[in-house]
């Protein structure tokens, strides 16, 4: 199993309180980015590809270190135009792992479990996106934050962070099949350049 992980963004709102970058941020005495990595590994992922931007010699630094101490393939993807939106991200890492792969961003927590039932879930579905999501809105800690989804007989009908109907929000994992870089260059054609745009091309079509 492959992964793509995004850890090329600004981190923005995190800056407020810290200047380490984003993924390096620590949290119960390891970095998010670190975190991500051994829950996808205990999942089953051998093979990693982290798309860097921002600060991107400080993240590939930090990922040598941990490919040796963690004996896992981590592989840097380099995306120059990583400003423009966490799509351009997507799309260079997807294009990197060449094949159907997992994508999630460096500074998502999962168990390992939760994980593996979303790939077993995702492998059953056709779809060329897959994406994980939950219904427990009232656990949403920044729901004006999140990205809103509409899901009608599993399968979303709409996406946004401004949408007004909506009975789940996305949980930043992705299932991301070959046949999605359409939706992609579909989206980066039109200048939309975010992950929720790709998506939007793919429920447009009802995908």
């Amino acid at each position: 199993m492959n992964a793509v992980i995004l850890a090329a963004g600004e981190g923005t709102r995190l800056q407020e309180v810290s200047a380490t970058p984003k993924p390096l941020f620590v949290f119960l005495g390891k970095a998010l980015i670190e975190r991500t990595i051994i829950t996808l590994s205990e999942a089953g992922v051998e093979k990693f590809f982290v798309v860097v931007g921002h600060r991107a010699r400080e993240v590939e630094s930090f990922m040598k270190k941990l490919e040796k101490r963690l004996e896992l393939k981590l592989l840097i993807v380099r995306n120059p135009d990583h400003l423009k939106g966490n799509g351009t991200s997507a799309y260079c890492g997807v294009l990197s792992a060449g094949e159907e792969t997992l994508l999630t961003m460096s500074d998502h927590l999962f168990s390992p479990e939760a994980v593996n039932y979303f790939f077993r879930e995702a492998e059953r579905s056709k779809k060329p996106i897959v994406m994980g999501v939950t219904f427990s809105l009232n656990e949403v800690h920044d729901l004006p934050e999140a990205t809103k989804v509409h899901v009608q007989n599993k399968k979303a009908t709409d996406i946004g962070k401004e949408i007004e109907r909506f009975n789940a929000v996305d949980c930043g994992i992705f299932y991301i099949r070959k046949s999605a870089l359409f939706y992609f260059e579909k989206g980066l054609f039109r200048k939309k350049f975010t992950l929720t745009d790709a998506v939007k091309e793919a429920v447009k079509e009802g995908n």
